[in-house]
């Protein structure tokens, strides 16, 4: 019980902050963190509303139809249904960073060591409160913020304020990074085929604004030659040719067997005895399954899907719509 803002929201970061003012260690300032928060939790705990009169179950909710939810065993009618389920922080598809762990706002409320150097993805309210709590507590801390200001979406003045005070408490400001467009794509994917094409007039439109990063999510059950294609062109990268191979396997989409992609490397120029130890012992297959894996936390069904910034785009009235989208993003960012 009690939501965002007791748990991962303004009681702990306000506490943080509060204790890190005070002069407390690290680890002080985590136990006052969460001493904070359970002594607060009463407040917002099952038996106060049920000594209220509300009735509670916990547990996971669906609907059964418009005016009917299930939780558990339970089914619950009503007239009227208020959905008020807060948010849950969605890490971006950025490569390497489901192998790290990153922390959330759900979980670094939740640390008992203190990092040595921590990175906060985003400039906006939060991302500023816990960068300069952890860089007043002795951490290394960067601030990496697309847009040109901190606090993007405030008053230039605002923005420079606060980054002047975060400069001061030595945090180091990264903004105005170049847009980045990832694809999660499918090299037997005729649709995937057809949005080839675009990347790379973007790039060719916005030269040094975009960062273009291909992901692999071989559909496998539909499109059979898809994921040792995906291991092709991973041989090829790590030969400096993945664009070359990249290209290779979408013009000649449906030509995908093994001697196929054989004959690609040939055609690349690729070392023949270092490309087939590689696919036989299948090096790259873990890579591409990390890639899909990190699909799948995206919630990611079909190819190809593409993020910018680490928002999902809807292209499905076709590419002029990610065309504008990544237009609309080099312009915010200046």
């Amino acid at each position: 019980m009690g939501g965002d803002c007791l748990n991962v929201g303004c009681v702990p970061s306000k506490t943080l902050l509060a204790a890190v003012r005070g002069g407390l260690t690290f680890a002080l300032a985590m136990q006052r963190v969460r001493a904070v928060r359970a002594r607060l939790a009463r407040h917002d705990s099952v038996e106060r509303y049920t000594q209220a009169g509300v009735d509670v179950f916990l547990g996971q909710g669906s609907f059964s139809n418009a005016h009917e939810i299930r939780v558990g065993e339970a089914m619950l009618r009503t007239r009227r249904t208020v959905i008020a389920t807060g948010a849950r922080a969605r890490m971006p598809p950025l490569p390497g960073l489901e192998e790290i762990t990153p922390l959330s706002n759900e979980t670094v409320f939740d640390l008992t060591e203190q990092p040595r150097r921590l990175a906060v993805l985003g400039a906006g309210p939060v991302g500023c409160e816990l960068a300069q709590a952890f860089a007043r507590l002795g951490t290394q801390v960067e601030l990496l913020e697309l847009g040109s200001q901190v606090l993007p979406q405030d008053e230039p003045e605002a923005g420079q304020r606060v980054a002047d005070a975060l400069v001061r408490d030595g945090v180091r400001l990264r903004l105005g990074a170049r847009v980045t467009l990832i694809e999660y794509g499918d090299f037997e994917c005729p649709s995937c085929k057809v949005a080839a094409a675009t990347p790379k007039l973007l790039l060719e439109r916005f030269p040094n604004k975009i960062r273009f990063i291909y992901r692999h999510f071989p559909l496998e059950e539909a499109h059979p030659h898809a994921l040792m294609a995906a291991e092709a062109s991973e041989a090829a990268a790590a030969q400096g040719k993945f664009w070359q191979m990249h290209d290779h396997l979408f013009q000649n989409q449906a030509h995908l067997k093994d001697k196929d992609l054989y004959r690609y490397a040939v055609d690349l120029g690729l070392d023949l005895a270092r490309y087939t130890a590689e696919m036989d012992d299948h090096i790259y297959l873990q890579k591409v399954r990390e890639h899909m894996e990190g699909a799948r936390r995206s919630h990611i069904r079909a190819t190809p899907t593409f993020f910018i910034d680490g928002v999902v785009q809807d292209i499905s009235f076709g590419m002029k719509a990610l065309h504008d989208a990544v237009a609309a993003a080099v312009t915010r960012g200046g």
